[in-house]
Parts: structure tokens; sequence; C-alpha cells
């Protein structure tokens, strides 16, 4: 989503370390790397089933060339990772005058 001011990426990671996430840009590509790591061993504590997959993700997005990456921040907050990258300057809304005669 964005507003006026940040172009913003919301990923739901729950049981995700995020020690064990990587957040990249290359030439307008962001990459988000990282992995879920399994708590248990398979068959332990009785379970059968799990909703829940494992391993390893991976997921870029393009990014248009009106934001400024240099400035990107991310957070993370009970397994949501937030990642803001702000509009540059020219790409802001910006209010036209009327002039009256």
């Amino acid at each position: 989503y964005e507003d006026t001011e940040y172009l913003c990426l919301e990923l739901q990671l729950p049981g995700v370390d995020i020690k064990d996430v990587n957040i990249s840009v290359n030439d307008c590509i962001l990459e988000i790397r990282g992995e879920r790591k399994i708590e248990h061993a398979k068959n332990a504590n009785g379970y059968h089933f799990r909703e829940a997959e494992y391993g390893t993700f991976a997921r870029s997005f393009s990014l248009p060339r009106y934001v400024n990456v240099k400035e990107a921040k991310a957070t993370y907050d009970n397994g949501v990772l937030i990642i803001k990258v702000p509009k540059q300057e020219e790409a802001k809304p910006k209010l036209i005058p009327i002039e009256t005669k």
C-alpha cells in the first residue's frame, strides 16, 4: 500500500525469527529472504498434522523509480514485517495555487 509519503510493504511472518530474515535492494528489486525453522522433530509431541510451512522462502518486488531506497526502513512486531520506502520529493502530490483575476 502507499500514502502520500511512503510506499509500504507488509509481510506476515508468524513464527519466523527476524534474525533469519534478510532484506536487500538491487536495481529497484526489493528481495526478502528468510527461513522458518521447525521447532520440533517430526511426529514429536504427538503431532499428526501441522498447518505451518517450514523451510526457506524468498519474495521479490519491483519498486517504482519514484521511491528513495536509500532511506528505506523496516520494523518487525508480533510477526509482521513492515518495510517503508519514502517517495522522492518530486513524486509527492503538490498543490497548485489558483490565481484570481
